[in-house]
């Protein structure tokens, strides 16, 4: 009995691996908007627009869950290293964040070079680590 009931308590463990790593992947992908005109049909008019560090950016309020994938990363590593035990605290924690997100937004800002391309994207001030195409242009070409 107490095999079967650890091998119920194993396959449960495996099975519940992930999940929180699976939220921080889910949401809107940015690393597909290149230029200012493509953030600007996604997210609307924004809200702030300025100049830091040399580059220009625009700040909106989303109320879209963002996917980040280097978040997803470290929460599969630190899930792997603890035998799922970060799990129980990781879920709950991304839901929490997931919740704040839909009911009291975030602000977005998208920093642009001088010719309108897209070259980083902060969420509550937080930089988003794209997926794909991290130098690329409004033509599709590479830096």
């Amino acid at each position: 009995m107490k095999k079967l009931a650890l091998i119920v308590f194993l396959g449960g463990v495996s099975l519940s691996n992930g999940c929180s790593s699976l939220v921080a992947m889910s949401g809107k992908d940015v690393s597909a908007m290149a230029s200012m005109d493509q953030v600007h049909k996604e997210f609307g008019k924004p809200k702030v627009t300025g100049t830091a560090d040399g580059k220009d950016y625009e700040e909106f309020t989303t109320h879209n869950k963002m996917a980040d994938p280097q978040r997803a990363g470290v929460l599969v590593a630190g899930n792997l290293m603890t035998c799922c035990l970060t799990e129980f605290y990781f879920f709950p924690y991304e839901m929490a964040l997931l919740g704040k997100t839909v009911v009291e937004g975030d602000t977005l800002r998208v920093c642009y070079d001088g010719q309108g391309n897209v070259t980083d994207f902060f969420l509550d001030g937080e930089q988003i680590a794209l997926r794909t195409n991290v130098n690329r242009l409004i033509d599709g070409t590479q830096k």
